[in-house]
């Protein structure tokens, strides 16, 4: 049997809330489904770009753990091009 492991949020804020969330309650799971997985992995959001008609305020954090600054910063010129 092959046993494979995704982190789905990774980093040391993620595992915190993690173990937050598992001191809280004795019935909380550190799991998710695989059709879950495959919909995080899929998600981009530059495709919604076209569908946004109000005015957008952006703030890119450069220090995020979850999401690179490189990824913020290639939606907001997406969106400076709409």
């Amino acid at each position: 049997m092959i046993l494979m492991f995704f982190c789905m949020l990774p980093g040391p804020s993620a595992y915190q809330f993690g173990m937050f969330c598992k001191q809280q309650s004795e019935y909380w799971r550190n799991e998710v489904t695989l059709n879950s997985l495959a919909m995080h992995f899929r998600y981009d959001p530059i495709r919604w770009v076209p569908d946004i008609q109000a005015p957008v305020l952006m703030q890119i954090a450069e220090e995020d753990e979850l999401i690179p600054a490189s990824e913020s910063n290639r939606l907001y010129q997406a969106l400076l091009q709409r």
